[in-house]
């Protein structure tokens, strides 16, 4: 039958295949484009919730250090505060049965200036070791660079190998 390419005489025919082919072209790259907004906008969204994750349990770390610093200064203050409870309670009861305490306050000063003396030593005896430390140093980096230089001279044939007029430790450059 007849001049048509699809059977039965019905469907487009090739120019409007064509033109259909056509529009289906243009399409693509804008439906392309609308993809990649998506996939962009999908991943944009993604990362804005982990940073706001991330923000949220880096709060909560941050808080729970905070609390353990706390636990450790009111742990300290809470024993200060017993110590002048306690100083006071002995006092009091001293006081009640007619005893003498010391005043606290000689005793503290007497207390610190035990342990501020205590600490002068300390130092002064850690200062005297490092100056001893510093002098062996010091002697030891000399009977290397005077060994050294003995035997680099020996090897140049500057200095002899026995000791010179001047004990032996004449350094560079020779016996004099």
């Amino acid at each position: 039958g007849g001049g048509s390419a699809t059977p039965f005489g019905c469907g487009p025919t090739s120019s409007e295949r064509r033109m259909a082919w056509a529009a289906l072209m243009r399409l693509i790259p804008q439906r392309s484009r609308d993809m990649n907004k998506v996939l962009a906008q999908q991943q944009m969204d993604a990362k804005k919730c982990v940073q706001m994750c991330q923000k949220r349990y880096r709060k909560d770390a941050l808080a729970s250090l905070k609390i353990a610093r706390d636990f450790s200064a009111r742990g300290k203050k809470l024993a200060k505060e017993a110590g002048v409870v306690w100083r006071r309670e002995n006092a009091a009861a001293a006081a009640a049965k007619g005893e003498s305490l010391p005043t606290s306050g000689a005793a503290e000063s007497r207390s610190k200036r035990e342990t501020r003396e205590a600490l002068e030593r300390k130092k002064a005896e850690e200062a005297e070791r490092e100056r001893v430390r510093q002098q062996k140093r010091i002697n030891f980096l000399l009977t290397q660079t005077e060994l050294f230089a003995h035997f680099i001279g020996q090897k140049m044939g500057n200095i002899p190998s026995g000791p010179g007029p001047g004990g032996g430790g004449g350094g560079f450059g020779g016996g004099g």
